[in-house]
């Protein structure tokens, strides 16, 4: 979605109007998203709430063993990204498959030359949804026996 050429069509060069059916649901779920936005406080208060959240993911993820794949001065705000480990018991799909059992549902790839994990930081999550996570990180790693965490 364009946005900046549904305006210049339907607002400011057009006819009033979109140039096509729009995605009404879409349309509404963006509103609503703008609403939410706002009432966060704006760019400001959403970069603070994402930063807390990468805070959170960042030290629980060192807490529990795994090493982070860029270093903290150069981690931004979005995605932490982790070597996954070297544990004869590690299984990326099986560790998937047991976080999704307890209720999180993280990346099931990466882009990374080294196996690594990527979790996000930023959408409908806070810090406390991090901790839950981590948690759960923890209780899967422990049932699949993974015990030497450093990548």
């Amino acid at each position: 979605m364009d946005l900046h050429d549904v305006y210049r069509h339907a607002l400011r060069d057009g006819w009033g109007s979109f140039r096509f059916t729009p995605a009404v649901q879409a349309l509404r779920a963006f509103r609503v998203a703008l609403d939410l936005y706002d009432a966060e406080g704006g760019q400001k208060a959403r970069l603070a709430r994402y930063s807390r959240t990468r805070d959170v993911a960042y030290e629980g993820l060192q807490a529990l063993g795994f090493r982070p794949y860029v270093e903290r001065a150069n981690q931004g705000p979005i995605i932490v990204v982790v070597h996954q480990p070297e544990d004869p018991n590690w299984d990326f799909p099986k560790f998937l498959r047991g976080m999704k059992a307890r209720g999180v549902i993280i990346s099931n790839h990466f882009t990374t030359k080294a196996p690594t994990m990527r979790i996000g930081c930023i959408g409908a999550i806070d810090a406390e949804d991090m901790r839950f996570a981590l948690a759960q990180m923890e209780a899967t790693l422990r049932e699949m026996g993974v015990g030497s965490r450093a990548a």
